[in-house]
């Protein structure tokens, strides 16, 4: 099958209508939509392959996590089934190929559970081999999806498609809908934007006659989009490739914007670190130095 015919089958598409009103059967506008759920599933098929298909309104919240506030976006269900067969049946089984075992977030069967036993596992056979003798970098990447640059997630992504058309054009519409209105901003700031620090919270603190649509910047993905999760996985895939397959660092591993590496030699540390820094200024990445510390 076509990523065209994987996307539009009336199949995968009805299963990603069960997923997505999964734990939402309580609101108005799903019980609207279950009533109803044969000809929305048949009208996405067809504007799938007439490619009319077009991004919905969306609702902003904030969500307190462990003491953080987070900007969370959600999408309306026309759209969160789309985003869960392109990413259940078409993305995630191609990314999950091509990064590192030691990087779980958001992937069945591995999650924060996982990735805590695989820090514990790290820490047992480090013991093992060096003692209480060694180092760890915990390190972070400050506002993660706040800064992730559209045109080199999406070209990343379809490396692992062979730049295929159709997925070009279901991306290309999504990552539009991403784009931020900053017409707020001053021709300095509008020109250093790709560059520095966004921050999305603060972003929604700007009244609303200040976005005009002038000026766009094509940064940051949504939090509440499962795209943006699959994007946080592979985003910085050079960075965990160059930890454990170029410097063979065995006791690595990423959650997110989280990560950490033990080893022995403190300088060996430091000396990773600078590399991460330079990658990840190449993908617009930036570290939250604060946080990043060798204990």
């Amino acid at each position: 099958m076509t990523y065209e015919e994987i996307l539009s089958d009336a199949n995968n598409l009805y299963k990603a209508y069960k997923a997505s009103v999964k734990g939402s059967k309580w609101k108005e506008t799903t019980q609207k939509f279950m009533m109803n759920f044969l000809r929305y599933i048949f009208s996405i098929q067809e504007e799938i392959l007439d490619r009319s298909l077009q991004n919905g309104p969306t609702e902003e919240f904030t969500l307190s996590e462990r003491g953080r506030i987070r900007p969370i976006t959600s999408i309306r269900i026309k759209d969160r089934i789309v985003r869960h067969v392109l990413c259940d049946d078409i993305l995630l089984p191609e990314v999950k190929k091509h990064i590192i075992y030691d990087n779980g977030a958001s992937i069945k069967g591995r999650g924060i559970s996982h990735q805590r036993d695989r820090f514990e596992v790290h820490l047992r056979k480090y013991y093992r081999l060096y003692g209480n003798e060694g180092w760890i970098l915990f390190g972070d990447f400050t506002k993660f999806y706040d800064n992730i640059i559209h045109e080199i997630a999406k070209r990343e992504l379809l490396k692992l498609f062979n730049d295929d058309e159709f997925i070009d054009w279901l991306l290309t519409l999504i990552f539009d809908g991403f784009k931020i209105d900053v017409s707020y901003m001053t021709d300095d700031e509008y020109a250093n934007c790709m560059t520095d620090t966004f921050n999305k919270l603060e972003y929604r603190s700007i009244p609303k006659e200040q976005l005009t649509g002038e000026k766009w910047m094509e940064k940051s993905v949504n939090i509440g989009d499962q795209l943006s999760q699959v994007i946080g996985i592979y985003y910085p895939y050079r960075i965990d490739n160059y930890v454990k397959y170029v410097r063979s660092q065995k006791y690595y591993g990423r959650y997110m914007d989280d990560w950490y590496i033990m080893n022995p030699n403190k300088e060996e540390l430091l000396d990773l670190l600078d590399n991460i820094r330079k990658i990840a200024q190449e993908l617009g990445i930036h570290i939250n130095e604060k946080k990043t510390r060798i204990v």
